[in-house]
């Protein structure tokens, strides 16, 4: 009896994970710009971008089993990773815009194979390590009532959430492409284009810590003036 408890309690929690893990993969982001775009070439290039996006997460999860997960909270490596990462992004996006035409009509090819896009947009995404490091970092530590075979199940469907969302986007935008005139095309890697660079910006500036010193002086100047209203009554 005690076997068929415990059997469900496993069942039910990878149940749990692959929603938590699903509802993850589905925020749109750099991973999914990257899906869309090596779709239109191949409609199985999901498979291969989920490949490249699992050759980071696969590792980070045994390193967060290990105890790793602090490590990805430090400021400085979100500082590094957002710097870094928005540039890498930026660049990619913005080659995207610049050549939308010529990659619509197969003139020139996406700047990097399908696996590497995966990679490269997943090592690029700061908040991809912060996810782990908190959300991630749960799940891991539950799996691990169960060891080895509670952990290598969790990181199997895990990624099979991932490989199923990315795979349904390269479809999706496969499909597309055969109803799709090559302006449209080229508007579809300019929209993914505007994606990378978008977040790119974004984490660039985030990880530089603009975001954060605005932050503090709004705070600051909402203080004050808080602080003069109560005076001046």
């Amino acid at each position: 009896m005690e076997g068929y408890l415990e059997s469900a309690h496993i069942v039910l929690f990878l149940f749990g994970a692959f929603v938590i893990s699903l509802s993850g993969a589905l925020m749109p982001g750099p991973l999914t710009a990257a899906a869309i775009a090596k779709g239109q070439k191949s409609r199985n290039a999901g498979v291969l971008v989920a490949l490249g996006h699992g050759a980071i997460e696969i590792p980070l999860i045994i390193l967060i089993a290990l105890g790793l997960s602090n490590f990805f909270r430090e400021p400085l490596w979100k500082i590094f990773i957002g710097v870094v990462g928005g540039i890498v992004l930026t660049w990619m996006g913005v080659g995207m815009i610049r050549d939308r035409a010529a990659l619509s009509e197969g003139r020139k090819p996406f700047p990097f194979g399908s696996m590497r896009a995966g990679l490269i947009t997943t090592v690029s995404n700061p908040y991809f390590f912060i996810w782990w490091a908190t959300i991630g970092a749960v799940l891991i530590t539950k799996s691990l009532t169960w060891g080895v075979i509670g952990i290598t199940l969790f990181a199997v469907v895990h990624w099979s959430s991932d490989l199923f969302w990315i795979w349904m986007l390269s479809q999706m935008s496969h499909r597309g492409k055969k109803v799709m005139s090559p302006g449209v095309q080229s508007t579809i890697f300019a929209v993914c284009g505007i994606i990378l660079v978008a977040f790119g910006l974004y984490f660039l500036i985030d990880g530089s810590g603009i975001i954060r010193f605005i932050g503090e002086k709004t705070v600051q100047a909402e203080t004050v003036s808080t602080t003069s209203a109560l005076w001046s009554r």
